[in-house]
């Protein structure tokens, strides 16, 4: 439909863009996978979903609603409505905690289990401002240069990545917004990116804070360590596993959110996020959840085996939390990938965190423990799995929160579709439909049939997700990872929701 758009002088756009989608449509139809329940396929559901805007087609009607030619929004919100599944005998419900005049007579499910959608009401009715205990910073970490691999324009991402955090939030809260750099932003470079917004400073990531941990001893990424990232992807695994408390405790803050520079917030956050953590006590919060595997490196259960050992000789055998999602509960030796499926993983490109809670002995004698082990470049254990197991180990449960408030993206890969990731679309948003259609069309610039079968219903929540979350739930070792067996995209995750 947008190649319709070109006009007769752009013959070669056009046929190099017939090219590329052609390309595009092998490799999404080896993704589909029609066999769920919860997928919701557009092309089922309603067909006229699938015509975007086109100023053109002035002889078709636009729905006053969505500003859309052919869009039929009541139809469609009540076929969404029949495609949700009731919380299943298998899925665990709980009754959410009683939070003042917001509450709402709601359960949650797998894999929201840690969401409140009442606590956000809450803070919006509230109107919650910064925090008084002490204050946070947002921090991206950003390269000004074409990306190795996807060679995506990534001063163009961070760009993009700004403008929308400030529309739909840091206009209004004005928090510190750090950009984490290798060197490669100069002054004039800084000057454009800070565009008069005084509340953005840059941070060269440099000596300890961007150091190999074991410096000698565990060989180097062209003999001996798994994967395929190299030394700086690794620096970046250490950093925000490791690193990021000190740093961030030095230069005076006691919260800290992260955002990546392909990450994109995509309506409003009616709170100040800091002062959300005070006010409900949270030390911990996240938006999206990832399921995790241990195929990476050689042994598939190396970094479960680590963590039991870890427990039994520091912990006397405790697992915090971390047996939830698990079939057999009895003790850390349950904690097992036969026993608990992938790793229950926070999907921490987005992560905010009162970073006091994790300079605290217990962390800190984990993090170190786990550092020195040399396993963070050796065998490639991420800040996203040390992360979501420090904190279900470590911290209380009633102090982590779920993020389901407010729309959010994050996109890994190639920027004309959704590669790797996620978009989700927040609960503040009363007509999720026509909000999925602005922030395609507006925001991302992604057609939205060449997405449609990566379109779910997630507990109530509509989702843009690959890998799918077909088995986010699931406390069974995943065979294979869903959307990529054939799809030569080579992914850690099995699945994100």
């Amino acid at each position: 439909e947008r190649i319709k758009l070109f006009t007769q002088s752009n013959r070669d756009a056009m046929a190099l863009s017939l090219l590329v989608f052609g390309l595009l449509a092998s490799h999404t139809s080896a993704l589909t996978d029609t066999t769920v329940e919860q997928r919701i396929d557009i092309n089922e559901t309603a067909p006229s979903l699938l015509s975007v805007r086109a100023e053109s087609q002035s002889s078709e009607s636009i729905d006053e609603q969505s500003g859309y030619s052919g869009v039929d929004l009541q139809n469609f919100l009540s076929a969404l409505k029949q495609s949700v599944s009731e919380p299943s005998a298998e899925c665990k419900t709980d009754p959410l905690p009683n939070f003042g005049n917001a509450r709402q007579g709601e359960s949650y499910c797998c894999p929201h289990v840690n969401s409140n959608f009442a606590m956000e009401q809450e803070a919006a009715r509230l109107n919650i401002g910064k925090p008084k205990s002490g204050k946070g910073a947002i921090v991206i970490l950003a390269q000004n240069k074409k990306h190795k691999v996807y060679y995506r324009d990534c001063h163009a991402m961070l760009k993009k990545n700004l403008d929308l955090l400030y529309k739909n939030y840091n206009d209004k809260q004005k928090d510190d917004i750090i950009i984490l750099h290798e060197g490669d932003f100069g002054p004039e470079d800084q000057e454009k990116i800070i565009n008069g917004r005084k509340e953005v400073s840059f941070m060269t990531l440099e000596g300890e804070n961007w150091a190999q941990h074991p410096a000698s001893g565990i060989g180097d990424n062209d003999c001996c360590w798994a994967g395929v990232e190299g030394i700086g992807y690794r620096k970046m695994m250490r950093w925000y596993a490791i690193r990021i408390w000190h740093a961030m405790k030095a230069k005076g803050y006691k919260y800290v959110a992260r955002f990546d520079d392909d990450s994109y917030l995509l309506s409003e956050i009616p709170y100040n996020m800091f002062g959300f953590m005070e006010h409900f006590g949270v030390n911990y919060g996240y938006r999206n959840i990832a399921r995790e595997t241990g195929l990476i490196w050689p042994r598939p259960d190396q970094y479960n085996a680590f963590i039991r050992d870890y427990s039994q000789m520091k912990l006397n055998g405790s697992a915090g939390w971390l047996l939830d999602t698990c079939e057999q509960k009895t003790s850390v030796l349950d904690f097992t990938r036969e026993n608990c499926g992938e790793q229950y993983g926070f999907y921490n490109n987005f992560f905010i965190a009162n970073i006091d809670r994790f300079l605290e002995d217990d962390v800190q004698d984990f993090l170190g423990h786990l550092d020195d082990s040399g396993n963070i470049f050796v065998n490639r254990w991420n800040d996203l799995i040390i992360q979501s197991t420090t904190v279900q180990l470590l911290l209380k449960k009633e102090n982590t929160f779920h993020f389901t408030g407010w729309s959010y993206a994050h996109n890994s890969g190639f920027n004309s579709s959704l590669h790797y990731g996620i978009l989700q679309v927040g609960k503040f948003n009363e007509n999720p439909v026509k909000h999925y259609y602005e922030v395609m069309d507006r925001d991302m610039d992604w057609s939205i049939e060449e997405h449609a079968h990566m379109l779910y219903m997630n507990n109530g929540i509509l989702t843009l997700s690959n890998p799918g979350p077909e088995k986010c739930c699931s406390s069974k070792a995943s065979g294979f990872w869903p959307h990529t067996a054939n799809s030569g995209i080579m992914t850690p995750n099995p699945m994100i929701c």
